[in-house]
């Protein structure tokens, strides 16, 4: 009964997600494949993992972005090596032709200027600045897969996270309806008793109340799994059955101060900002070289005809060497400098910052796992406790000296403390995956 409610539930959540009512301009394929997408179905932690990796939209905007990254360099490259073009030109020409006390001008007649030319050309100086934008490329290039490795970490940490919502809000789905069950036949045997004069109106009042109660228990739970189920189909546009809680954690470093050394040298985002300012650098270098002049050389052939009057005819092939120096731009090139200058003075600033965020963030998910390590052992007190209540409550009632409202009772608190303990343990798995991804680990790995 409960998988078909949360399976309805799944079923809800699809067709709303994918519904033309809210889809926009997206075409009735696009919504069909996400229809099946969604309607696919993964049970484990590593299979979501995987699902989000391969479909959540901000990871593959990143992953789109090292591509973009990757096309120019190719085009920064290619901007300094050998280029070969051919242009031409047709026309029509209404002209009178003549040459003023020389040659009489003739009526006005049509000719037809045509001209085809090849050429070759190589930059031989340009003051470094190819090259300068070959590595601004470059470094821009290392910056977009440290930021994708970090936006994939991250990914990983969330999916976790909504994982073990799913995976908890299932147990307490779980847990509410077998207390749902139990109050409803204490219900249905306290009416009994009440129809029958053994109780008064005052006890079944009380069982009432524990019903609603328990019913109201068991709709929040529903609830919950319902949200939790939303926001790990959000990050993996599948569908969530049967999900099992295991703890399977990253190797965490020997200590705090471990993890900050590794993040020092390995952090993702830390990479990226350090080829943020290499790339910057880069910029200031091709920003000053405008300053210097640029040579080329170039070999080309043309041919022209009836340029300027019929029968006009030029054929050329010849080598140049081109030359060009700016002397006066008004403070553009000046201007460009200092832009550059502070494009770096920018980068590497934010480099520091990131730095000290990546700090923040170990002190932070390490206060974090101590934290859930306490809870760990908090809730498993709690539950041996609710344990041996409930088993003092059952043997009290047996001899008459408690009622059945009181079994009850320690029934719900024993399921509360399950709660709490299923609860802590996946705060505790959430938090592991966070220390590794806040020192930039691999987590995938």
């Amino acid at each position: 009964m409960i998988r078909a409610s949360v399976s309805g539930l799944l079923s809800l959540l699809i067709l709303a997600a994918v519904s033309p009512a809210t889809a926009g301009d997206v075409s009735a394929d696009e919504v069909s494949i996400a229809t099946y997408q969604a309607a696919i179905k993964v049970n484990s932690l590593d299979e979501a993992i995987a699902a989000a990796l391969a479909n959540e939209p901000q990871l593959l905007a990143k992953d789109s972005m090292v591509g973009l990254a990757e096309a120019r360099l190719k085009s920064a490259k290619a901007d300094g090596r050998s280029q070969i073009g051919i242009n031409g030109t047709y026309g029509i020409s209404h002209a009178k032709i003549g040459v003023d006390g020389m040659i009489p001008f003739k009526d006005f007649s049509d000719i037809y200027p045509r001209s085809l030319a090849i050429a070759w050309e190589r930059r031989l100086y340009d003051g470094g600045a190819s090259l300068a934008k070959v590595s601004e490329a470059d470094f821009n290039l290392a910056a977009e897969n440290g930021e994708y490795k970090n936006a994939r970490n991250q990914l990983v940490v969330d999916v976790v996270s909504a994982y073990s919502d799913v995976a908890v809000a299932y147990q307490g789905l779980q847990f509410a309806k077998d207390n749902l069950t139990a109050v409803e036949r204490f219900a249905h045997d306290a009416g009994l008793m009440f129809k029958a004069g053994e109780i008064p109106v005052s006890e079944k009042a009380g069982a009432d109340a524990r019903l609603a109660q328990a019913q109201a228990q068991y709709a929040g739970a529903e609830a919950q799994a319902s949200m939790a189920n939303a926001n790990l189909l959000r990050l993996t546009n599948r569908a969530i059955e049967n999900p099992v809680f295991v703890n399977k954690a990253p190797q965490l470093p020997a200590s705090e101060q471990h993890a900050r050394e590794f993040a020092l040298e390995n952090h993702p985002l830390l990479a990226a900002g350090r080829a943020r300012v290499e790339a910057a650098k880069a910029m200031v270098k091709a920003a000053n070289a405008n300053y210097l002049p640029q040579v080329s050389a170039q070999v080309r052939g043309a041919t022209i005809r009836d340029q300027f009057l019929p029968g006009y005819k030029q054929d050329e092939v010849g080598a140049y060497l081109n030359f060009s120096m700016p002397l006066y731009t008004s403070g553009k090139i000046s201007s460009g400098v200092s832009q550059a200058r502070y494009g770096l003075e920018a980068a590497t600033r934010a480099n520091q910052a990131t730095e000290r965020a990546i700090n923040m963030g170990i002190s932070q998910s390490y206060a974090g796992f101590y934290g859930a390590m306490a809870q760990v052992k908090a809730a498993n007190a709690a539950l041996d406790a609710r344990l041996v209540a409930m088993k003092s409550v059952e043997a009290e009632m047996r001899v008459g000296e408690r009622p059945m409202a009181d079994v009850l009772d320690a029934q719900k608190n024993l399921t509360e403390a399950k709660m709490e303990v299923a609860k802590a343990n996946a705060a505790l798995l959430v938090a592991k995956y966070r220390i590794v991804a806040a020192m930039g680990g691999d987590i995938i790995n």
